[in-house]
């Protein structure tokens, strides 16, 4: 009886702690807080942007890119080379309007008047002392007096005394001879004695002939009236051919004249301009020759900036351990390796993101799938 009352009184203690201890459990686990363990990916990349700034070599590059190609076009195109291109080119017959027209439309012009000395001491072409309208108004000046002398005022007067020689009026009782323009005996030559006239025919001979059986001419020497104004007629044609005459005098001169004195004035044809050459008298055709020869020039000069820039610009960054590739914006730019790799590896972890485009989805289907059919 003493020992089974002694273990009651031993077990109810013992069982009593057992469970205040699983209480005591149960309310630390409910009060403290879920913590959630990340996994640690075995190589972590360094998305930040680097601390150096890397643009600053990048304008140091660009400014010695810059004086490269710079002294590439001045060492490669010079004045004295452009001269041998030029030379080149009219002998040949070039058409190469990037590098300033077509130099066929040169040829003729005075060769050695393109020599041109790089340091410009005096011995380069000239400017042309005179403007084109200078030049066409002092020759044309001397062309028209030159030619009002060969074709004078005075001979205007001799029109009227062929006028009237010309259409002299037949008189009575004297022998005439014309032709007939109509009637019977079409071009049939009349020749007698002119006795009488009325105003419908005349009488020749035996032969009376109808008025309108007559040439103009022919009638103006029977009728006054016709005769006063085949006069006129004739006078006004002679004055209108002389006037002719001497414009297209004037013209046929500037013609052979003003293309000579626009090229020995320091001028030459365009070859920008179609349909220019050497004997052209239009002045639009035509510029100064030292305008042309820097013209083309700087085109050469240009051309040879367009060429050797990209390649000395990849040449140098390259060297330089630049790579050209898009940066955070999508822009192709020349940065270092190590920047391009860094926007490489953030834009693979912004896509690794779930949601992001190209990222898996959170059921484990490739994205834009739709889920296998049940």
């Amino acid at each position: 009886m003493i020992h089974d009352s002694c273990a009651k009184m031993f077990c109810r203690p013992l069982a009593f702690l057992i469970l205040a201890a699983f209480c005591c459990c149960a309310l630390a686990q409910e009060a403290a807080p879920n913590v959630e363990v990340d996994e640690v990916d075995e190589e972590e990349v360094d998305t930040a942007a680097p601390v150096a700034d890397w643009r600053a070599e990048r304008d140091e590059i660009l400014k010695q890119i810059k004086k490269n190609v710079d002294d590439y076009v001045n060492k490669t195109v010079t004045r004295g080379k452009t001269t041998q291109f030029i030379v080149m080119s009219i002998n040949r017959g070039l058409n190469q309007p990037d590098r300033g027209g077509n130099f066929r439309n040169l040829r003729g012009v005075n060769m050695k008047e393109w020599q041109w000395d790089d340091t410009d001491k005096g011995v380069s072409i000239p400017e042309p002392q005179k403007s084109l309208s200078d030049i066409i108004e002092q020759r044309s000046a001397d062309i028209e007096n030159r030619v009002r002398k060969r074709y004078p005022e005075s001979k205007r007067a001799q029109f009227e005394i062929d006028a009237r020689e010309k259409y002299k009026m037949f008189e009575k009782n004297t022998t005439v001879s014309f032709v007939l323009r109509g009637g019977v005996g079409t071009n049939t030559r009349v020749e007698g004695i002119f006795h009488n006239l009325t105003s419908e025919r005349v009488q020749v001979g035996k032969r009376f002939i109808t008025r309108k059986d007559l040439d103009e001419d022919t009638e103006a020497k029977f009728y006054r009236d016709k005769n006063a104004i085949r006069i006129k007629t004739y006078i006004e044609n002679m004055n209108n051919q002389y006037d002719a005459t001497i414009a297209n005098t004037i013209e046929e001169l500037k013609h052979r004249e003003l293309p000579p004195e626009f090229h020995t004035s320091g001028y030459v044809p365009d070859p920008a301009m179609e349909g220019s050459n050497i004997k052209t008298a239009k002045p639009e055709y035509w510029v100064p020759r030292r305008e042309l020869h820097t013209r083309i020039y700087n085109l050469l000069r240009d051309l040879a900036r367009k060429t050797f820039t990209p390649i000395e610009t990849k040449r140098l960054f390259t060297e330089k351990g630049f790579i050209e590739g898009e940066n955070e914006e999508g822009k192709i730019e020349w940065m270092p390796q190590a920047e391009y790799d860094r926007i490489q590896a953030l834009k693979q972890a912004t896509q690794a993101q779930p949601g992001a485009e190209g990222a898996p989805n959170p059921d484990g289907m490739p994205p834009d799938e739709p889920p296998p059919p049940m």
